[in-house]
This record gives structure tokens, C-alpha cells and sequence, in this order.
């Protein structure tokens, strides 16, 4: 049974992100989606989606009685209001999704809390976990690999990366990105102690390193040195504090 709730309270919380999931994913139909992107606030169907997401929350909490009626309304006039803001922003980019879907999972989190009386138990838990030494260790780690880790390979690799001609056609900033994920990954899974995994991005990069080729063969072999040096320094760094950091957990 887990320490923060029953798992009659969990169910809860599960069925209240299901009707969510359902509500904004599922059964929202494109046009409505279209609509509220260039009408914005002066569509009705953005006002009715808000509804149908207090309903279909009100309905996946039916046993609760009252206490679900008084959910359902919260989450459809919050739903209503966070969609609004969404839709009034200049740009409909990943940044304004993923902001608008943290809203929805802040306020779901806190119409669950309220229903359960969790309040005490989640603050005190919450306090609890970060003052964990364990838990400050493990996310200093992930804050390590993923910014300063990322200038020291930047300047590590700096003189070789001068040498290579930056005419080839590459994604804006995806060498900077797929490193980040790659010390991500490489960090976990030597904190899970699942070696094998370091191993499988090994080869997926190298067989994909075998696939991009040049024509120059000369500058090819001078961008698969770069991109190897790169890694191997990517790799070592990101294993070596994962070790370090699996010594020092309590």
C-alpha cells in the first residue's frame, strides 16, 4: 500500500486524470481544437469543452456523491479559465502546452487533496522528500549532466569542432539536445545499476553514426572523430558521477 494515500484515495486521483486525459486528447474533436485557436475567447466551444470536463470528472466520481458535484465544478471553471489563457497566447508552441497541461495537473492534484483531506500528510511528505539527502544527491546529479556537464563537453571539444566546416545540414541546436538526453539516459541507467542500457545507446548511435555519410570522405572521418570524442567524453563523465553518486546514497 503506498505511504502517501489508500488505494482507494490513489484510485481517485487516477480516475480524476483518466477523465482529463480523455476530456483533452481523446474526445476533443480537431475542429473544436481549430476553433478555439482562431476564434480564441469568443467561441462557444471552449466554454463547452470546460463544461464537459467538469461533467466527465463529475461522472468518474459519481460515488462520491456531493463531493463530486463540488469537484466537477471546480475543475470546469479552472479548465475553462486556464483553456482561455492558452488560447489568448501569441504562440501555440510546446512551451504554452506544456504549461497549460502542468495547470491542469496542479489544479486535479489539489481537487484530489481536498476530497481525500490529504492536505497534512502530502505537505508533510512533500517536506520531508526535500530535505532527503538522497533525493537533494540524485537531483543535483541530473542538474550536473544537464548544464554544466554540457559547457565542459562544449569547451573539451571546442578546438576540434573549428576544424570541421558548419556548412552541413543539421537541426538547429540537436547536437545540444540529443547530449542533454544522452547524459540523462546514461545517468539513470547507471543510478538503476542497468549497465546493459549504456551498451544499447552505444551501438543506436554508432550504427546511426555509419548511416550519415559524406561524400568528402576526409571531412566525414573528421565528424565521426568529433562526434566520437564527443561521446566518449559524454559517456565517461555521466557514468563516473552516476558511480559516484550510487557510492554516496545512503
Amino acid at each position: 500500500m503506498p505511504d502517501l494515500f489508500t488505494y482507494e484515495q490513489g484510485s481517485i486521483l487516477i480516475r480524476l486524470l483518466i477523465a482529463h486525459l480523455l476530456i483533452d486528447f481523446v474526445l476533443q474533436p480537431k475542429s473544436w481544437v481549430v476553433s478555439k485557436q482562431q476564434l480564441k475567447g469568443k467561441t462557444s466551444l471552449l466554454y463547452l469543452h470546460g463544461v464537459l470536463s467538469g461533467v466527465l470528472a463529475t461522472l468518474f466520481l459519481v460515488n462520491l456523491g456531493g463531493r463530486a458535484l463540488a469537484a466537477g465544478t471546480t475543475i470546469a471553471i479552472t479548465h475553462t479559465a486556464i483553456d482561455y489563457w492558452k488560447v489568448n497566447q501569441k504562440k501555440n508552441n510546446l512551451p504554452v502546452f506544456l504549461f497549460d497541461q502542468l495547470f491542469h495537473l496542479i489544479v486535479i492534484l489539489i481537487v484530489w487533496l481536498r476530497l481525500i483531506n490529504g492536505w497534512e500528510v502530502f505537505t508533510k511528505n512533500i517536506v520531508t522528500l526535500l530535505s532527503d539527502f538522497n533525493t537533494l544527491l540524485i537531483t543535483s546529479a541530473y542538474i550536473v549532466v544537464i548544464w554544466p556537464m554540457g559547457m565542459i563537453i562544449n569547451m573539451a571539444t571546442k578546438s576540434w569542432r573549428e576544424k570541421i566546416n558548419d556548412d552541413q545540414a543539421s537541426l538547429e541546436n540537436a547536437g545540444k539536445w540529443i547530449g542533454i538526453f544522452e547524459r540523462i539516459m546514461v545517468l539513470t541507467f547507471v543510478l538503476m545499476q542497468q549497465y546493459e542500457g549504456i551498451g544499447f545507446l552505444i551501438a543506436a548511435k554508432s550504427i546511426l553514426r555509419y548511416s550519415d555519410q559524406d561524400e568528402d570522405k576526409n571531412k566525414a572521418r573528421k565528424q565521426t572523430e568529433y562526434v566520437l570524442i564527443g561521446t566518449l567524453i559524454s559517456f565517461s563523465l555521466s557514468i563516473l558521477l552516476g558511480v559516484g553518486i550510487n557510492k554516496l546514497i545512503k
